[in-house]
């Protein structure tokens, strides 16, 4: 019988709770059935991603909790917490980002979603808070974390823009960076108000370390000092096109930022992509500056969601804090 941290009972049957064993290959291979019953075989989703994703990342491991029906035993949902680093209050603090939730298609429309979350958000935000990115259009899932009572923080809106076929000719200040990222002084850019706190560990961790994607990696440098960064990732959609996302960046200002787009759109015509994207927040400084280059609000949209809540009103989440799949 399973060890279940936590058991409760809906419309008259048993379900539990356990703290997934990250380690374990009989856990993984559950882990992963029920994954590819839910969103459907993902090639580059494996053993391999799963133990740099969940095990690897500098700022601690991620805490997957599953949901059983204890009845049949059987594994039928689960929703992880990674790690994520952030300064709010004048202070450095790891919090949690809620990651790859789901449950069998057959629980749904019963609660135990919110359950399941519930528990797991009781245990890892004690002392800190957690922080939750799902999208616009998935209604389902934006219910259950009001109805876990998660606050909306921002709306984060994708800006696109399509290649022009004229060649462009690369902002002379802008050259690929090393993989270390050590040439960049993080602390110019960490402390904000309220921010998501990068270093040369989690970049290297999240984009040089990661499997089976390959991630181009852009600075700005006035001598010496790299003062901005911009990395971008590729998506090939259905059509075999391909599409360059902008899914990290910082910049000491406007000016910078502006000329790592430039730099961005270079790279995105190299890769002989059809178009360029990034997500923001409105109430992000750069918005202006991406009118100014062309870019337009595209109708899709993730929402931030902090849990419990805090006082602020803008934040310097990027896609690639949370886009890990």
């Amino acid at each position: 019988m399973l060890d279940y941290q936590y058991k409760f009972i809906k419309l008259n049957k048993s379900y539990g709770i356990r703290l997934m064993n990250n380690a374990d290959d009989k856990d993984i291979d559950l882990f992963f059935e029920l994954f590819y019953d839910c969103f459907g075989f993902r090639q580059h989703l494996d053993k391999i991603w799963f133990n740099w994703y969940y095990n690897q990342n500098p700022n601690g491991i991620c805490n997957n909790y599953l949901l059983f029906d204890i009845e049949h035993n059987k594994l039928i949902g689960a929703y992880g917490f990674a790690k994520i680093p952030y300064y709010l209050e004048n202070k450095e603090k790891i919090g949690v980002l809620g990651v790859n939730g789901f449950i069998h298609k057959d629980y749904t429309k019963r609660g135990l979603y919110a359950e399941l979350m519930n528990y797991g958000l009781k245990i890892e935000t004690k002392n800190n808070l957690a922080f939750s990115f799902p999208h616009g259009n998935n209604k389902g899932s934006v219910k259950g974390h009001f109805n876990s009572n998660w606050k909306l923080f921002e709306d984060l809106h994708f800006f696109e823009k399509e290649i022009n076929k004229r060649i462009i000719n690369k902002p002379e200040n802008i050259e690929i960076l090393e993989d270390d990222f050590k040439a960049i002084d993080f602390e110019q850019f960490n402390k904000k108000n309220f921010a998501f706190i990068k270093d040369t560990g989690f970049l290297n961790w999240r984009y040089t370390q990661r499997p089976y994607r390959k991630y181009i990696s852009i600075g700005f440098k006035d001598q010496e000092n790299v003062i901005a960064y911009m990395i971008l990732g590729k998506y090939i959609n259905q059509d075999k096109l391909i599409r360059t996302q902008i899914v990290d960046f910082n910049a000491i200002d406007i000016n910078t930022f502006e000329q790592l787009l430039k730099g961005a759109e270079y790279f995105a015509q190299i890769e002989q992509s059809y178009k360029i994207d990034l997500i923001l927040g409105m109430g992000s400084k750069y918005i202006e500056s991406l009118k100014k280059q062309n870019f337009h609000k595209s109708g899709e949209v993730y929402k931030l969601m902090i849990y419990p809540d805090i006082n602020e009103s803008n934040s310097n989440a990027l896609l690639g804090d949370f886009d890990a799949v």
